[in-house]
């Protein structure tokens, strides 16, 4: 569910996806670029990620919470989904998240 408030127009999508498909989400961009928005938060599914879904977006700072065997249908395997999460990682700035021991490869 995507909330977009921009000057008097509030857009309102739902997607059954957490990263929309690029017809959705890029003309939500698009609309973000001409109100002016400055920032974006989004999460970045790994789905999204091994589909190039995101591509061109540049991520200035990204968040790696967990790696956990919830996709293994789709990835194949843990080191497979452990590189699709860490391909929005491939520039900029990183945070991970370490206190519950899930964000390494094992």
């Amino acid at each position: 569910h995507i909330n977009l408030e921009g000057g008097a127009e509030v857009t309102d999508v739902v997607s059954a996806m957490t990263t929309p498909d690029p017809e959705i989400l890029y003309q939500l961009l698009y609309k973000m670029v001409n109100e002016k928005v400055e920032y974006l938060v989004m999460e970045a599914s790994s789905h999204a990620l091994e589909l190039s879904k995101l591509y061109p977006i540049e991520f200035y700072i990204g968040i790696f919470t967990n790696l956990t065997p919830d996709h293994l249908d789709f990835h194949g395997n843990m080191e497979n989904y452990f590189i699709s999460k860490m391909s929005c990682f491939s520039f900029g700035s990183s945070i991970q998240k370490t206190d519950s021991g899930n964000t390494e490869r094992k």
